[in-house]
């Protein structure tokens, strides 16, 4: 007779190897995806628009490759490139704490300001940085990265070591795809007040504007797979199991069913 594994002793985490390398860089891809989501936000991109690319700049970030799926899955972009080109995309900036650094410089504050504020200045060992000829010490200021001219859907990590470009082009194949996994949600929501089990295949039909028609044609199968649709027709939905609406990129979706 098997034993319940409600009945086993909790595993002894002790015993378990850390894998300090691999927290480090998961935390690393959190805060790319973070960035990343910021930039959609800032642009009122939704996550359900496919993008075509994200690229993450900064040293070292090439040891995170192994985790591009991930990081595309998180933020439906079709492909992310890992440069080490920083400088390519953006200038470090010191931003001085001056409610600290005031208290001890006193009027030599300004020409501090100002060459900060000029570019001249200099990181030096120890985690310091030197402002004209004025030395600075660690939490008397912090290092920010500023997108270079004309680099748009641009946000540094917290970090503040490496800035993630987000393409914000939209094709038309993307803006198609887009209004597909709209159709889903929708369908999906239609299935659920259903009542329609996880496992029922259904019969569909969609009365919509022709763009959208247009883009579940052109993601059928996608549209069809993730519905469990055994058939699609652009009909209308009167004397269906079941009738919804809702509204996409491309317009307004009614929505007819029924379990297979």
């Amino acid at each position: 007779m098997s034993t319940s594994v409600h009945l086993q002793p909790f595993p002894d985490l002790s015993a378990l190897p850390e894998e300090a390398q691999l927290v480090a860089q998961m935390d690393r891809v959190r805060d790319i995806c973070t960035a990343a989501l910021g930039v959609r936000e800032k642009e009122n991109m939704r996550v359900r628009q496919p993008l075509a690319k994200l690229g993450v700049y900064g040293e070292g970030v090439a040891a995170l490759a192994a985790f591009a799926d991930i990081i595309r899955d998180e933020l439906n972009v079709k492909e992310v490139v890992f440069s080490e080109a920083l400088k390519d995309v953006a200038n470090p900036q010191l931003k001085i704490h001056f409610p600290v650094v005031g208290k001890r410089l006193g009027g030599k504050m300004k020409e501090v300001a100002a060459a900060a504020k000029a570019g001249d200045w200099v990181m030096l060992p120890g985690g310091r940085a030197q402002a004209g000829d004025e030395p600075l010490e660690p939490g008397e200021f912090e290092i920010t990265l500023q997108p270079r001219p004309g680099i748009i859907g641009a946000q540094a990590l917290s970090s503040n070591d490496a800035l993630v470009v987000v393409d914000l082009a939209i094709t038309l194949a993307l803006r198609a795809e887009g209004i597909a996994r709209d159709v889903v949600r929708l369908i999906q929501q239609a299935r659920k007040d259903a009542d329609l089990a996880i496992t029922d295949r259904i019969t569909l039909h969609l009365e919509v504007p022709e763009e959208v028609q247009q883009a579940v044609e052109s993601n059928r199968k996608y549209v069809q797979e993730q519905t469990l649709t055994a058939s699609l027709a652009f009909a209308p939905a009167t004397g269906m199991q079941h009738k919804a609406e809702g509204e996409t990129e491309g317009g307004k979706v009614l929505i007819g069913l029924a379990g297979v």
